[in-house]
């Protein structure tokens, strides 16, 4: 607190840091702000000289954040939405938002037939959902939470509650001539050196001889949603998570083509910064998720 009782202007200036890491220019964020991009880059000089080593640095024609203005601009992302929710707690607006971050299996297939308990026991906590490809290496100012199988650094605490398990499944039509031995194979494990991996280790696991016996080459498929999709279009027989699974073997496009239910040894995780692990949502979402039932 002394520093800033010395510098009273270093909170308008972490603002003006806040609005230019999330809008990305000076003019955007000054117009957030309602000044001119003249005060604008004035603070982020101002609280450069503070720091003492610069905060953005000129990319071509663009200006964007050095490696210390980017992770000052994310504590002092998650302070300010400490602020705003304390005060809405003070003037009796007790709403709270959860930006949750997931993949493109899991959100749809896991977590959003879920999510409508979640609401319905914590009515106060709005959720924002967004979904990434890739997965996060760290957890970034687009979200508060992630979920992921990934191994997160960076002062993470990531609170395992699903193991992935899979199952293997085909369309009824490609079954059409009763063995399921010869069909062909859609794989996501797509290395070069070691493709249908996780059907290998099926067949070690079932005694079957899926891949010996499989029709024609691999079809290859990034992830895990594009493989269930060609399987329930009858191009051959797919591993898919059971959460994936289950509503194709519920309506009847999907069958399954073996009892084996193989762990993938994959952990999904819920990941947040350790710092934040008391702020109400993150602390309502952590003790639901781990209360669900797989």
């Amino acid at each position: 607190m002394e520093r800033f009782q010395r510098n009273p202007g270093l909170l308008r200036s972490l603002q003006h840091l806040d609005a230019f890491a999330r809008r990305g220019t000076l003019a955007e964020a000054a117009g957030e702000l309602g000044v001119s991009v003249s005060a604008v880059s004035h603070q982020l000089n101002e609280l450069a000289t503070f720091i003492g080593e610069p905060l953005v640095v000129k990319t071509g024609r663009r200006l964007t954040l050095t490696d210390t203005g980017r992770l000052l601009a994310q504590d002092v992302s998650q302070v300010l939405r400490l602020l705003d929710a304390s005060l809405n707690t003070a003037v009796g607006k007790g709403r709270h938002t959860l930006r949750i971050s997931v993949c493109s299996a899991f959100g749809p297939y896991w977590l959003a037939p879920r999510l409508p308990l979640f609401r319905t026991a914590y009515p106060d906590v709005d959720v924002e959902l967004t979904m990434y490809t890739l997965d996060p290496q760290t957890i970034e100012t687009g979200f508060d939470v992630a979920i992921t199988t990934a191994t997160l650094g960076g002062g993470v605490q990531a609170v395992p509650f699903h193991e992935e398990t899979l199952v293997a499944v085909a369309s009824p039509a490609a079954l059409a001539g009763g063995d399921p031995e010869g069909l062909a194979l859609i794989t996501t494990d797509t290395q070069a050196t070691a493709p249908g991996a996780e059907w290998n280790r099926f067949d070690v696991m079932s005694g079957g001889m899926m891949v010996a016996k499989k029709q024609g080459d691999w079809l290859f498929c990034s992830h895990y949603i594009l493989a269930r999709e060609a399987a329930r279009a009858g191009l051959g027989a797919a591993l898919l998570p059971d959460f994936m699974a289950k509503e194709g073997l519920a309506d009847g496009s999907l069958v399954t083509i073996h009892p084996l239910s193989m762990p993938a040894g994959r952990t999904y995780r819920l990941c947040f910064k350790s710092a934040r692990e008391q702020e109400y949502p993150i602390r309502l979402f952590s003790r639901w998720i781990r209360a669900q039932k797989s």
